[in-house]
């Protein structure tokens, strides 16, 4: 295949994703939610509404953040050995210094996105 047939061949491809792609842009915007009121899931028998789950699983959520907190207070209150803190030091440095590195790269990753987009 001439470079000339290729470069039409392509053009074709191009023009044709770019006219049958049309009506497939959508965002956010256009998802239609159903009434959460209106749904309702049998539970042990009883019918909940998906509303009650979405307050339910957020309650959950909530529980296990204080426990999770009460937890930390308390382990963050035990004695150390100095040898132990300072191997704990150097891990959370180390891990930290990769965090940042990450977000370094992921924040690239998000202008060159972004910038396409």
């Amino acid at each position: 295949m001439t470079s000339r047939k290729f470069l039409m061949v392509w053009l074709a491809v191009v023009a044709l994703v770019s006219v049958v792609a049309v009506p497939a842009f959508a965002s956010e915007a256009h998802i239609l939610l159903p009434d959460f009121d209106s749904i309702a899931f049998n539970l042990w028998g009883n019918p909940v509404s998906a509303d009650m789950l979405l307050r339910i699983g957020l309650g959950i959520s909530l529980v296990g953040l204080v426990i999770g907190f009460i937890q930390y207070s308390q382990t963050r209150a035990l004695p150390v050995h100095s040898a132990m803190r300072d191997v704990s030091r150097t891990i959370w440095e180390t891990c930290k210094t990769y965090l940042i590195q990450q977000g370094k790269f992921l924040a690239v990753i998000w202008a060159v996105i972004g910038g396409c987009i």
